[in-house]
C-alpha cells in the first residue's frame, strides 16, 4: 500500500513538472523591473564592443610623419604605368632641375603612399624617389620663388616632371593657374630637420621681399625694423646674371615653427614665403 501511495506522488509530481514547464514556454510572462534593468546592461555591453571592434578596423586618423632619410620603409620597388622605379632608402644630397605640375580635386580626400590623406589646401608634395616624409626647397625659376614641402606621396608619372606639388603650394610659388613650371628641387639635410639635432645656426626664414635694387630692400628693411626687429637680406644672383636682394624676417630652427610665422605675416599682408637660410 505504501509503495502504491509513493509511485502516485511520484506520477503527480511529474505531471506538474511538464504542465509547468509546458505552460511557462507558451505563456507570455512580462519582465519585471530589474530583468529590463540587467537586459538593457547587457545590451550596453554588447553595442560598446561591436562600436570599439568596428573603430579599430576602420580608423583613418592622419599621423603627421617624421623624415626618415635612412629608413628602409616605403622604399620598396614599384611598377607604374609599365614602368619600374626604385625609391632612394638613403639619399644626404639631391638637386634637380626639371617641370613641376600640381595635382588637386581628383585626389582631393584619398590616401597618399605613406597612408595620410591628401588636402590639396596643404602644403605637400609627391616625388617618385625620394624618402617618404623628405623635405626639399622648390625654387620657381620663372619667378624665383620658394616652398618647402614635404613629400607624402608617390609621382608625377609623367614624362619630364620631377615633382607633383599640392594646389595650394603650387599657389604659394605662382604656378597654380599655368599648371607647370620649370623649378629647382634640393633635398634638405635630415640634420637641418630633425627636432632633437641641436644646431649652430637658425635654418629657417621667412622672405617678404625681393627686389634688384640694393637700395629699395634696405627702405624695405628700415620699415620693418621697428616691428618685427629680426629683419635681414642677402644677395643672389639670379638666372640671368643681375643680382636679387632677399629680405626676411625671424630666424627658425624648424619648418613648422617658420610656416607659424610665415601665416602670421601673410595675415598682415605681406606675401610671406618660408625660405632655408643656414649661413646669415
Amino acid at each position: 500500500m505504501g509503495g502504491m501511495v509513493k509511485k502516485m506522488k511520484k506520477k503527480i509530481k511529474k505531471e506538474k513538472w511538464i504542465k509547468g514547464t509546458v505552460q511557462y514556454f507558451t505563456t507570455y510572462k512580462p519582465f519585471n523591473e530589474i530583468q529590463i534593468h540587467h537586459l538593457f546592461y547587457l545590451l550596453a555591453i554588447c553595442i560598446s564592443l561591436v562600436i570599439i571592434q568596428l573603430s579599430c578596423c576602420f580608423n583613418k586618423k592622419v599621423i603627421d610623419t617624421e623624415p626618415y632619410y635612412n629608413s628602409s620603409c616605403y622604399a620598396k620597388p614599384y611598377k607604374v604605368l609599365g614602368k619600374w622605379y626604385i625609391p632612394y632608402k638613403k639619399v644626404k644630397k639631391y638637386s634637380r632641375i626639371g617641370i613641376a605640375s600640381w595635382y588637386g580635386k581628383k585626389f582631393h580626400g584619398r590616401k597618399t603612399s605613406n597612408g595620410e590623406i591628401y588636402n590639396m589646401h596643404k602644403i605637400s608634395a609627391a616625388h617618385k624617389t625620394l624618402p617618404l616624409g623628405s623635405y626639399v626647397n622648390v625654387c620657381n625659376l620663372e619667378n624665383n620663388k620658394n616652398i618647402i614641402v614635404r613629400i607624402n606621396d608617390r609621382g608625377p608619372f609623367v614624362d619630364n616632371r620631377i615633382i607633383d606639388l599640392s594646389y595650394a603650394a603650387a599657389k604659394r610659388i605662382g604656378m597654380a593657374n599655368q599648371g607647370t613650371a620649370k623649378v629647382k628641387v634640393d633635398l634638405i639635410p635630415a640634420s637641418l630637420i630633425r627636432k632633437k639635432e641641436k644646431s649652430s645656426f637658425e635654418c629657417f626664414t621667412v622672405q617678404v621681399g625681393a627686389f634688384k635694387s640694393k637700395k629699395n630692400a634696405n627702405e624695405l628693411m628700415s620699415k620693418l625694423h621697428k616691428a618685427y626687429g629680426n629683419v635681414h637680406y642677402q644677395k643672389i644672383i639670379g638666372n640671368n646674371g643681375s643680382p636679387i636682394y632677399r629680405v626676411y624676417i625671424g630666424r627658425c630652427l624648424q619648418p613648422k615653427e617658420a610656416a607659424g610665422f610665415e601665416e602670421k605675416l601673410a595675415q598682415n599682408g605681406f606675401d610671406a614665403l618660408v625660405m632655408p637660410i643656414s649661413n646669415l
